[in-house]
Protein backbone atom coordinates (compact mmCIF):
# COMPACT_ATOMS: atom_id res chain seq x y z
CA UNK A 1 0.00 0.00 0.00
CA UNK A 2 1.31 3.28 -0.31
CA UNK A 3 2.89 4.58 2.59
CA UNK A 4 3.65 8.52 3.41
CA UNK A 5 6.97 8.45 1.39
CA UNK A 6 4.70 7.12 -1.76
CA UNK A 7 2.03 9.16 -1.38
CA UNK A 8 4.52 12.66 -0.78
CA UNK A 9 6.29 11.60 -4.31
CA UNK A 10 2.55 11.57 -6.16
CA UNK A 11 2.25 14.69 -4.80
CA UNK A 12 5.10 16.36 -6.12
CA UNK A 13 4.49 14.43 -9.30
CA UNK A 14 1.05 15.92 -9.24
CA UNK A 15 2.26 19.41 -9.26
CA UNK A 16 5.33 19.16 -11.96
CA UNK A 17 2.75 17.80 -13.97
CA UNK A 18 -0.79 18.31 -13.92
CA UNK A 19 -1.29 22.44 -11.48
CA UNK A 20 -2.67 25.11 -13.35
CA UNK A 21 -3.91 23.56 -16.27
CA UNK A 22 -7.47 24.19 -17.10
CA UNK A 23 -9.82 20.67 -16.94
CA UNK A 24 -11.11 20.14 -19.90
CA UNK A 25 -12.70 16.39 -19.50
CA UNK A 26 -13.43 14.55 -16.64
CA UNK A 27 -13.53 10.44 -17.05
CA UNK A 28 -15.09 8.36 -14.82
CA UNK A 29 -14.18 4.64 -15.94
CA UNK A 30 -14.99 2.80 -12.40
CA UNK A 31 -17.66 4.18 -10.10
CA UNK A 32 -16.30 2.39 -7.23
CA UNK A 33 -13.40 4.21 -6.46
CA UNK A 34 -15.61 6.97 -6.04
CA UNK A 35 -16.63 8.30 -2.22
CA UNK A 36 -19.92 9.95 -1.72
CA UNK A 37 -19.49 11.78 -4.80
CA UNK A 38 -21.03 10.62 -7.85
CA UNK A 39 -19.21 10.59 -11.16
CA UNK A 40 -21.40 13.44 -13.01
CA UNK A 41 -20.97 16.10 -9.85
CA UNK A 42 -17.17 15.42 -10.01
CA UNK A 43 -17.02 15.66 -13.82
CA UNK A 44 -19.04 18.76 -13.21
CA UNK A 45 -17.18 20.10 -10.46
CA UNK A 46 -13.76 20.21 -12.17
CA UNK A 47 -14.67 20.76 -15.68
CA UNK A 48 -13.07 24.22 -16.86
CA UNK A 49 -11.52 24.80 -13.89
CA UNK A 50 -7.31 23.89 -12.38
CA UNK A 51 -5.67 22.19 -9.98
CA UNK A 52 -4.32 25.54 -7.75
CA UNK A 53 -2.71 23.59 -4.60
CA UNK A 54 -1.57 20.41 -3.34
CA UNK A 55 -1.63 19.22 0.67
CA UNK A 56 -0.02 16.20 1.82
CA UNK A 57 -1.69 14.65 5.16
CA UNK A 58 -0.26 10.77 6.02
CA UNK A 59 -1.36 8.60 3.32
CA UNK A 60 -4.09 10.92 1.83
CA UNK A 61 -3.53 13.68 -0.70
CA UNK A 62 -5.79 16.60 -1.23
CA UNK A 63 -5.82 18.76 -4.58
CA UNK A 64 -7.64 22.57 -4.48
CA UNK A 65 -9.23 24.16 -7.22
CA UNK A 66 -10.31 26.68 -8.25
CA UNK A 67 -13.58 28.03 -6.56
CA UNK A 68 -12.14 26.46 -3.46
CA UNK A 69 -13.41 22.86 -3.41
CA UNK A 70 -10.72 20.01 -2.77
CA UNK A 71 -10.62 16.66 -4.40
CA UNK A 72 -9.16 14.37 -1.74
CA UNK A 73 -7.22 11.15 -2.81
CA UNK A 74 -6.63 7.83 -1.13
CA UNK A 75 -4.58 4.92 -3.38
CA UNK A 76 -5.79 2.00 -1.54
CA UNK A 77 -3.40 -1.22 -1.85
CA UNK A 78 -2.01 -0.16 -5.61
CA UNK A 79 -2.98 3.37 -6.38
CA UNK A 80 -0.80 6.14 -7.74
CA UNK A 81 -0.83 8.77 -10.56
CA UNK A 82 0.25 8.99 -14.04
CA UNK A 83 0.65 11.58 -16.34
CA UNK A 84 0.06 10.61 -19.95
CA UNK A 85 -0.16 12.54 -23.82
CA UNK A 86 -2.62 11.21 -26.23
CA UNK A 87 0.15 9.86 -28.15
CA UNK A 88 1.05 7.50 -24.88
CA UNK A 89 -0.90 3.84 -24.86
CA UNK A 90 -3.29 4.81 -22.14
CA UNK A 91 -2.65 2.41 -19.14
CA UNK A 92 -5.07 -0.35 -18.35
CA UNK A 93 -6.50 0.59 -14.38
CA UNK A 94 -6.70 4.02 -14.96
CA UNK A 95 -10.16 4.91 -13.11
CA UNK A 96 -10.47 8.06 -13.34
CA UNK A 97 -9.35 10.24 -15.88
CA UNK A 98 -8.34 14.12 -16.12
CA UNK A 99 -8.02 15.10 -19.46
CA UNK A 100 -6.45 19.25 -19.30
CA UNK A 101 -6.35 21.76 -21.91
CA UNK A 102 -3.86 20.46 -24.70
CA UNK A 103 -2.73 17.00 -24.76
CA UNK A 104 -2.30 15.94 -21.42
CA UNK A 105 -4.17 13.94 -19.21
CA UNK A 106 -3.60 12.45 -15.79
CA UNK A 107 -4.56 9.39 -15.03
CA UNK A 108 -5.77 7.71 -11.26
CA UNK A 109 -4.24 4.39 -11.14
CA UNK A 110 -6.11 1.08 -9.18
CA UNK A 111 -5.69 -1.92 -10.36
CA UNK A 112 -7.77 -3.63 -6.86
CA UNK A 113 -10.17 -0.85 -6.79
CA UNK A 114 -9.33 0.06 -3.05
CA UNK A 115 -8.76 3.53 -4.04
CA UNK A 116 -11.18 6.54 -3.51
CA UNK A 117 -11.59 9.74 -4.46
CA UNK A 118 -13.93 12.51 -3.41
CA UNK A 119 -14.87 16.36 -2.97
CA UNK A 120 -14.46 17.82 0.46
CA UNK A 121 -14.92 21.26 1.33
CA UNK A 122 -11.71 21.58 3.44
CA UNK A 123 -8.73 19.34 4.28
CA UNK A 124 -8.59 19.59 7.82
CA UNK A 125 -12.26 19.36 8.55
CA UNK A 126 -11.89 15.48 6.59
CA UNK A 127 -8.60 14.35 8.32
CA UNK A 128 -10.82 15.20 11.89
CA UNK A 129 -13.71 13.07 10.83
CA UNK A 130 -11.44 10.49 9.43
CA UNK A 131 -10.00 10.53 13.33
CA UNK A 132 -6.21 10.58 11.62
CA UNK A 133 -3.42 11.63 13.69
CA UNK A 134 -1.02 13.92 13.30
CA UNK A 135 1.31 13.82 10.32
CA UNK A 136 4.44 11.80 10.30
CA UNK A 137 6.74 14.83 9.42
CA UNK A 138 4.17 17.41 10.47
CA UNK A 139 7.26 19.70 11.81
CA UNK A 140 4.88 20.53 15.10
CA UNK A 141 5.24 16.71 15.99
CA UNK A 142 7.54 16.47 18.82
CA UNK A 143 9.08 13.85 21.11
CA UNK A 144 6.48 14.51 23.85
CA UNK A 145 3.52 14.20 21.68
CA UNK A 146 4.90 10.73 19.82
CA UNK A 147 5.58 9.30 22.79
CA UNK A 148 1.83 10.07 23.90
CA UNK A 149 0.72 9.03 20.20
CA UNK A 150 2.08 5.43 20.65
CA UNK A 151 -0.09 4.84 23.60
CA UNK A 152 1.39 2.66 26.46
CA UNK A 153 0.58 -0.55 27.89
CA UNK A 154 0.22 -3.86 26.50
CA UNK A 155 -0.26 -2.46 22.74
CA UNK A 156 2.63 -3.71 19.94
CA UNK A 157 4.66 -1.31 18.67
CA UNK A 158 4.45 -2.35 15.07
CA UNK A 159 0.47 -1.96 15.32
CA UNK A 160 1.07 1.14 17.27
CA UNK A 161 3.38 2.80 14.45
CA UNK A 162 0.44 1.63 11.78
CA UNK A 163 -2.43 3.01 13.21
CA UNK A 164 -3.16 6.09 11.09
CA UNK A 165 -5.28 7.35 14.45
CA UNK A 166 -2.46 7.82 16.10
CA UNK A 167 0.30 8.82 13.76
CA UNK A 168 -0.83 8.93 9.95
CA UNK A 169 1.75 8.10 7.33
CA UNK A 170 2.97 4.57 8.00
CA UNK A 171 1.96 1.12 7.24
CA UNK A 172 3.46 -2.53 7.18
CA UNK A 173 6.41 -1.48 5.14
CA UNK A 174 7.97 1.37 6.71
CA UNK A 175 7.16 0.67 9.95
CA UNK A 176 9.35 -2.60 9.41
CA UNK A 177 12.57 -0.39 8.04
CA UNK A 178 11.77 2.26 11.31
CA UNK A 179 11.87 -0.51 13.68
CA UNK A 180 15.03 -2.09 12.28
CA UNK A 181 17.11 0.84 12.09
CA UNK A 182 16.00 1.32 15.61
CA UNK A 183 17.32 -2.37 16.83
CA UNK A 184 13.55 -3.02 18.05
CA UNK A 185 11.34 -6.08 18.10
CA UNK A 186 8.33 -6.21 16.10
CA UNK A 187 5.93 -7.39 18.86
CA UNK A 188 7.44 -5.11 21.85
CA UNK A 189 4.69 -3.95 24.02
CA UNK A 190 4.94 -0.16 24.05
CA UNK A 191 4.86 -0.19 27.34
CA UNK A 192 8.14 -1.73 27.51
CA UNK A 193 10.49 0.31 25.66
CA UNK A 194 12.31 2.70 27.66
CA UNK A 195 12.83 6.74 27.35
CA UNK A 196 16.00 6.13 25.05
CA UNK A 197 14.12 3.87 22.81
CA UNK A 198 11.63 6.36 22.04
CA UNK A 199 13.45 8.96 21.72
CA UNK A 200 15.86 6.35 18.96
CA UNK A 201 12.47 5.82 17.39
CA UNK A 202 10.85 9.05 16.70
CA UNK A 203 14.14 10.37 15.42
CA UNK A 204 14.75 7.09 13.28
CA UNK A 205 10.77 7.43 11.79
CA UNK A 206 11.45 11.02 10.46
CA UNK A 207 15.22 10.11 9.01
CA UNK A 208 13.70 6.95 7.42
CA UNK A 209 10.53 8.98 5.76
CA UNK A 210 12.44 11.73 4.61
CA UNK A 211 14.95 9.49 3.23
CA UNK A 212 12.31 7.23 1.27
CA UNK A 213 11.19 10.46 0.02
CA UNK A 214 14.56 12.02 -1.22
CA UNK A 215 14.67 8.07 -3.21
CA UNK A 216 11.59 8.66 -4.56
CA UNK A 217 10.23 5.67 -2.54
CA UNK A 218 11.94 3.58 -4.87
CA UNK A 219 13.33 0.25 -3.44
CA UNK A 220 16.30 0.36 -6.37
CA UNK A 221 16.65 3.66 -4.56
CA UNK A 222 16.98 3.00 -1.29
CA UNK A 223 20.22 2.61 0.90
CA UNK A 224 21.58 -0.78 0.39
CA UNK A 225 21.78 -1.11 4.51
CA UNK A 226 17.88 -0.77 4.29
CA UNK A 227 15.97 -3.83 5.33
CA UNK A 228 13.35 -2.64 2.85
CA UNK A 229 14.06 -4.16 -0.19
CA UNK A 230 14.89 -7.37 1.66
CA UNK A 231 12.00 -8.17 2.83
CA UNK A 232 11.81 -11.92 2.48
CA UNK A 233 12.97 -15.07 4.86
CA UNK A 234 15.30 -16.13 1.36
CA UNK A 235 17.44 -12.81 2.27
CA UNK A 236 20.31 -11.92 4.94
CA UNK A 237 20.15 -8.92 7.15
CA UNK A 238 21.92 -6.34 5.40
CA UNK A 239 23.81 -5.66 8.40
CA UNK A 240 24.57 -8.96 10.25
CA UNK A 241 23.86 -11.25 7.34
CA UNK A 242 21.49 -13.32 9.73
CA UNK A 243 18.59 -14.42 7.90
CA UNK A 244 15.28 -12.30 8.28
CA UNK A 245 12.67 -13.94 9.90
CA UNK A 246 8.88 -12.99 9.52
CA UNK A 247 6.48 -12.76 12.14
CA UNK A 248 2.41 -12.93 11.55
CA UNK A 249 0.88 -10.38 13.23
CA UNK A 250 -3.06 -10.36 12.25
CA UNK A 251 -3.61 -10.22 8.36
CA UNK A 252 -0.13 -8.38 8.20
CA UNK A 253 3.58 -9.71 8.20
CA UNK A 254 6.45 -8.28 9.97
CA UNK A 255 9.96 -8.99 9.04
CA UNK A 256 13.05 -8.28 10.90
CA UNK A 257 16.39 -9.30 11.90
CA UNK A 258 15.97 -11.92 15.21
CA UNK A 259 19.86 -11.23 15.61
CA UNK A 260 19.69 -7.20 15.54
CA UNK A 261 16.11 -6.80 16.88
CA UNK A 262 16.14 -9.29 19.84
CA UNK A 263 13.03 -10.26 21.26
CA UNK A 264 12.80 -8.77 24.98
Amino acid sequence: MPELPDVEVFRRYLVSTSLRKKIRDVTVRHNKVLGNVSARKLHDALLGRSFVATKRHGKHLFVRFEKGAWLAMHFGMTGYLRYFTDQDPEPKYDRVVFAFAGRGQLGYYSLRLLGRLDLVADPEREIARLGLGPDALDPALDLATFRARLGGGRAIIKAALMKQQAIAGMGNIYSDEILFQARIHPATRVGDLGEAQIKTLFRVMQRVLRKAIECEAEPARLPKSWILPRRSTREPCPRCGTALARLRQGARSAYFCPRCQPAS
